[in-house]
């Protein structure tokens, strides 16, 4: 088993991070990382990287190629994350099912552990996708419908989509082909609703999520969102406290809407209580990334 994150260059600073804090507080394995880019500068990666892997593997590769027409999707702006780039960055995470001969845990760019681990934790057979079930699908109900009728799949159960979410490489390769993913995957855009990686594998392995009766890593993580923003001292405390979290996050929505103040609390958390050097910054809301971004245009 290995870790993977698919990044980008706007990521860069937060990859620091996350490679900082897996050498602080992993135990020695593989890291890949997919570089989303055309023409990547793979060589700048492993410079600034590789000082961080002393006791890890570091594996550093191009976005895979694959032939479906991702490009071809359209963008539209009624949907969240519709850009181009977000649509490839999905499929590259399933596609390393197929390049590496191992089952693998994703993290998103904004991931950082945050206590020492072990990522042999994700062996456990009990743990599918992200470990918990998606109790709420009202975002993403149109998305997993598609899903199950394209794969013959009538029951309601899906994984709640987020990270880290483990890949079981057997049980997508043996399911799905892959010429068939790309076609499979970004289904639910012909009918104008929102694809996710996360929703489609849950509903490949629904049979598996059905017979699962116990949810081990339902708590590893604890990512801090835009309503953190009033109470954030004290959900970076709640996330250094609990002993159940492993992994944390500051998603780019909370980081479009922190002040110099909140930043600075924010690093001088990440310095004297993880130990962790590298800092938080900000980032502007994308329109192509958020709802809020569209919501708040100007007519």
């Amino acid at each position: 088993m290995y870790l993977a994150t698919v990044t980008c260059y706007r990521d860069f600073p937060q990859i620091l991070l996350q490679a900082e804090s897996i050498q602080k507080f992993v135990e020695p394995c593989k890291h890949v990382i997919i570089v989303n880019q055309d023409n990547p500068d793979i060589d700048f990666y492993y410079r600034w990287l590789k000082p961080y892997y002393t006791k890890h593997e570091l594996v550093i590769i191009p976005k895979i190629s694959y032939f479906y027409p991702v490009k071809g999707l359209k963008t539209s702006l009624e949907l969240i994350g519709t850009s181009v780039e977000w649509r490839i960055q999905q499929l590259q995470k399933l596609l390393l099912a197929y390049e590496f001969d191992d089952d693998y845990v994703l993290l998103d760019s904004k991931n950082f552990f945050v206590k020492p681990i072990n990522i042999d934790y994700w062996e456990n057979t009990n743990i599918l996708g992200s470990g918990k079930l998606n109790r709420i699908d009202n975002w993403n109900s149109n998305c997993a419908d598609r899903y199950r009728k394209i794969l013959n799949v009538t029951d309601k159960l899906t994984l709640a989509p987020g990270t880290p979410f483990k890949i079981d490489r057997e049980s997508l390769v043996s399911r799905c082909k892959k010429e068939e993913l790309g076609y499979f995957l970004f289904a639910p855009e012909f009918d104008s609703s929102i694809t996710s990686e996360f929703i489609f594998y849950s509903v490949l392995i629904n049979d598996k999520i059905q017979k699962c009766k116990e949810w081990p890593a339902k708590d590893v993580a604890h990512v801090l969102w835009e309503d953190s923003i009033g109470r954030l001292q004290h959900d970076l405390d709640k996330v250094q406290r609990d002993p159940n979290v492993y992994v944390s996050g500051l998603h780019r929505d909370l980081l479009s809407l922190t002040t110099p103040e909140h930043h600075n609390m924010i690093n001088s958390w990440l310095k004297f209580a993880l130990g962790l050097e590298n800092k938080i910054y900000p980032i502007p809301k994308d329109p192509e990334m958020s709802l809020h971004a569209r919501k708040n245009a100007s007519p």
